[in-house]
């Protein structure tokens, strides 16, 4: 019986290890490469194909190389434009459009000129008073370029607005101290300049495109807020007192309107006097929707909603100057 016992225990171990063996023989197999059933690999005639696919890529391949892992999670950057928070224009957010068209800022810009060629004559009707009247002119001349410079549509002297810009706002920062020779030489030069822009001509300068735009050696708040008070009196309420004055003067009291809303919301730019003062800001504010709710009238020929907004922007005026100057 042991006999028996041993040979049936030894028969079911090799019955065992045949079946192990196979096993991991047919797993071997399974896990070979050269087992598994593959498509035939295609074949291409090179005559055929040459003049689609070239024999070395990087032959022809122009430029450096990109390096993988060097811009991962950043967006990509078209060079020369800033992306969002970084070194963005703050006129970038500004729809000057909205404010002023492009007639508005053509009219004004001819009108200045014909404003210049009383302030800067002679060398002594300049360093007497014509300095003083100038420098506002050259003022409002570097704001209106400076909206033309950041408009969105199609206005006149887009392509030479920046350099022109800058070279009315030297002539109006110089003019601060007064009209001496110096500074009456840039000023006859910059009335030329603006002479050849009406007469359709090219500027004839190149741009500082390395500017960093500051408007401190400017000044602008103090000449513009001349510009206003003068304007304010003799045309904005002028033009609203009765019907005949409004109907007669719309078209210069659109152009007005508009005006003032632009000079509301450039007194509102980086960079200007209290432009981060939420208060000051809030008078900027009323005074624009003031001018825009005139201009609106004043298309519409409605001398009711035309004086309500010239109140408008009277009351901004007040209530901005017991504070602000």
């Amino acid at each position: 019986m042991e006999i028996r016992s041993l040979r049936l225990r030894v028969r079911w171990l090799s019955l065992l290890a045949a079946l192990l063996l196979g096993g991991i023989t047919f797993g071997l197999k399974a896990d070979n490469p050269a087992s598994k059933r593959r498509a035939k690999a295609p074949s291409f005639d090179p005559q055929q194909v040459s003049a689609t696919f070239f024999p070395d890529v990087f032959s022809v391949l122009q430029g450096e190389r990109p390096k993988l892992g060097e811009a991962s999670g950043g967006a990509s950057k078209t060079p020369g434009v800033p992306t969002s928070g970084e070194g963005a224009s703050p006129a970038g957010s500004v729809v000057w459009d909205d404010l002023i068209s492009p007639t508005s800022l053509e009219d004004e810009v001819k009108s200045l000129k014909v404003a210049l060629n009383q302030s800067v004559t002679t060398p002594t009707q300049f360093r007497s008073r014509g300095y003083r009247s100038a420098r506002r002119e050259f003022t409002l001349l570097n704001m209106l370029f400076w909206i033309i410079e950041h408009y969105r549509g199609d206005v006149r002297w887009k392509n030479d607005a920046m350099a022109v810009r800058q070279k009315f706002g030297s002539v109006a920062g110089n003019s601060k101290a007064g009209g001496n020779e110096q500074t009456y030489a840039q000023a006859k030069q910059a009335k030329e300049l603006l002479d050849r822009l009406i007469r359709g001509e090219r500027a004839g300068v190149e741009p500082n495109k390395d500017e960093e735009v500051s408007w401190e050696p400017v000044s602008p708040r103090r000449p513009l807020m001349q510009w206003l008070e003068k304007r304010f009196e003799a045309n904005l309420k002028a033009w609203t007192s009765n019907d005949k004055e409004f109907q007669s003067n719309s078209e210069e009291l659109l152009r007005e309107a508009e005006l003032v809303a632009a000079i509301a919301q450039f007194f509102m730019e980086e960079g200007m006097d209290d432009a981060d003062d939420e208060e000051y800001r809030a008078f900027c504010e009323s005074m624009k929707a003031g001018a825009l709710a005139v201009a609106s009238a004043t298309k519409n020929g409605d001398l009711t909603g035309a004086q309500r907004g010239v109140g408008e922007i009277s009351k901004a005026c007040s209530n901005c100057h017991e504070s602000y100057r």
